[in-house]
């Protein structure tokens, strides 16, 4: 697998991929080689995400092509405090706004659109908002010498052409399921200055490709897992994926109801057999129970919680002040006294004049020192000063708890602190802030951060389709390819003309750009494995399905002499049982 990857990396090239998971692989696929051969040093290739490599083609430019760069949340701020000086309307949800403009200003540079175009060919009352509020989002930045990622790639092209920023002999691109004309036009620029531009290639031959029904969507996840059992009890160095079609409606039912499958009663086995399923799909940070417990500890600092609330702050094992069993009690004692919405200094007066259970003090002691954090931290302050506040708090809490922490909560611990570094770095756009303002800041930056730990020792990787760009597998499977479900529905955004979007070909403007998109993604499926099982549920509740056009129309063959087949077959597994 990945036999081109040695070559490349040998000869200094530089390795562009899809997504920062990709560039991931291919970096422990390469090392795993070296070590192989019997390697102790060599040179780190560079294998890079898109982003990540246009940062560093920005780096070797000189001091002339250094703009201030913002984040995606340096950028959100902006947005949101532009559109509320455009719209006076209390009912408009302003963040929800937010994501759709920063979304369509992204795909106006992506795509090569005059913005001037875009300003006149707005005729509804969102576009015409839009239109407004990217221009004073435009001359906002242009006064303070500030690009956001969506510009990235424009400010490295220029820098390329005027020969500011070095341009590397050869580019291998790899994952790549379409090139945006922003991306065709920072290509052309490194060919002029002699750079080879290359795609990697799949070179899996002999393909074929298998067509399942399965009864419904359940026993058609379950029938996965069951069926790469199967693979690794023949070989268990078998690299198995399953892509789900719509993984993005609900990751969390499909890992269970794969690793069902795959080790049946998964719940009660030991750690490695829970581990063994690798489900690629990240969650908002502020939905780990962690980082939700951090956040609402943050929010009493300023204001009152529910009487649910401090019970769950009274029994949660992630704040580690106070013995949790004391906790419990004391807990106990809240439970008999009317509810309220309760303050820090509110529940100390309360428990003042009780009985309380020995070594509650410690515990009401913690809390009262909430509410010296807001009386001592008054007026506003730089969101720097507040991040050290923030991490002292949790720290004097003793948050996530007492117990030694695992793999992934140390990554969610890591990427907590590296959220209040982005939380710290607002100080470009907001140079103060009160405190609930700061913990509303923090709240909505967790919300908008997907995070997925890095899982070790998981055999079966359960991704998206846009996911498995450039992966090879020795198994795969694919599922959910109903003709209800794939193509999926286009999705145009509804900020820019629909006859500006057709003009310029942006996504999903026009239906059959959409079902060739599909189409290309499907033959990228079939050919990332030697063996390719697809599958469909005949029924959906109470509706009945058929298997997508596309998979009729789609070569399963390779280029070589053997061209592969497509068979179907229909596989009858019980929903609520897997085939052993």
């Amino acid at each position: 697998m990945y036999g081109w990857l040695p070559d490349v990396c040998d000869d200094a090239s530089q390795v562009v991929t899809a997504s920062r998971r990709l560039a991931r692989l291919l970096t422990t696929e390469y090392n795993a080689r070296k070590l192989a051969s019997g390697e102790r040093a060599w040179l780190t290739p560079v294998i890079l995400a898109w982003p990540d490599w246009l940062a560093r083609l920005l780096a070797s430019a000189g001091p002339g092509r250094q703009p201030a760069r913002l984040n995606s949340h340096q950028s959100r701020v902006i947005w949101e405090s532009i559109l509320r000086e455009v719209i006076d309307d209390p009912l408009v949800n302003i963040p929800s706004l937010s994501r759709h403009a920063r979304d369509a200003w992204k795909k106006l540079h992506e795509w090569h659109v005059p913005f001037e175009e875009c300003v006149s060919a707005a005729s509804s009352r969102d576009q015409r908002v839009f239109a407004d509020a990217a221009s004073r989002y435009r001359e906002r930045l242009a006064a303070r010498n500030w690009i956001d990622e969506a510009m990235l790639c424009g400010v490295v092209a220029d820098a390329i052409r005027d020969g500011e920023a070095s341009a590397p002999e050869r580019v291998v691109l790899a994952g790549f399921d379409r090139l945006t004309p922003e991306a065709d036009g920072l290509l052309k620029a490194l060919r002029g200055h002699g750079t080879g531009i290359e795609l990697a290639t799949v070179e899996i031959t002999g393909r074929h490709a298998h067509v399942i029904a399965c009864d419904d969507p359940d026993a058609e996840l379950r029938t996965a897992g069951a069926w790469s059992r199967r693979q690794l009890e023949e070989d268990p160095d078998r690299r198995i994926g399953i892509v789900v079609s719509s993984l993005e409606q609900d990751a969390e039912r499909a890992g269970r109801l794969v690793r069902e499958g795959l080790v049946p009663g998964w719940q009660y086995a030991q750690g490695t057999r829970r581990t063994a399923v690798n489900v690629s799909f990240g969650r908002r940070l502020r939905d780990y129970p962690a980082v939700e417990i951090a956040l609402l500890l943050l929010r009493w600092t300023h204001s009152a919680i529910s009487g649910k609330d401090l019970s769950l702050l009274m029994r949660t094992p992630f704040l580690g002040a106070g013995d949790i069993d004391v906790r419990a009690r004391l807990e106990l004692e809240l439970r008999r006294i009317p509810d309220r919405n309760w303050t820090p200094q509110l529940l100390r007066r309360t428990f003042s004049g009780r009985k309380t259970p020995d070594g509650a003090a410690e515990w009401l002691t913690q809390v009262g020192r909430l509410g010296d954090i807001r009386r001592e931290q008054q007026g506003e302050v730089s969101p720097a000063h507040w991040a050290e506040v923030i991490d002292a708090l949790l720290e004097s809490f003793r948050w996530p708890g007492d117990t030694v922490l695992e793999s992934e909560d140390f990554q969610l611990v890591n990427r907590w602190r590296d959220l209040l570094n982005d939380f710290a770095r607002l100080e470009l756009v907001v140079p103060r802030m009160a405190l609930g303002h700061a913990v509303g800041q923090l709240s909505a930056m967790a919300s908008e951060t997907i995070f997925q730990p890095e899982m070790e020792g998981a055999v079966v990787q359960v991704l998206g389709p846009l996911e498995a760009a450039g992966l090879e597998f020795d198994q795969l499977w694919v599922a959910g390819l109903t003709a209800s479900q794939w193509p999926p529905a286009n999705r145009p955004t509804a900020l820019i003309s629909r006859r500006l979007q057709r003009h310029y070909g942006l996504p999903d403007a026009d239906p059959d750009d959409t079902a060739a998109y599909a189409q290309r993604v499907v033959d990228r499926l079939l050919s990332s494995a030697a063996a390719c099982t697809c599958s469909y549920p005949s029924r959906t509740g109470d509706s009945i399905e058929t298997p997508t056009a596309l998979l009729a129309d789609t070569p399963a063959g390779s280029a070589t002499e053997d061209p592969g087949s497509v068979s179907y077959t229909h596989l009858t597994l019980p929903t609520n049982r897997v085939a052993g």
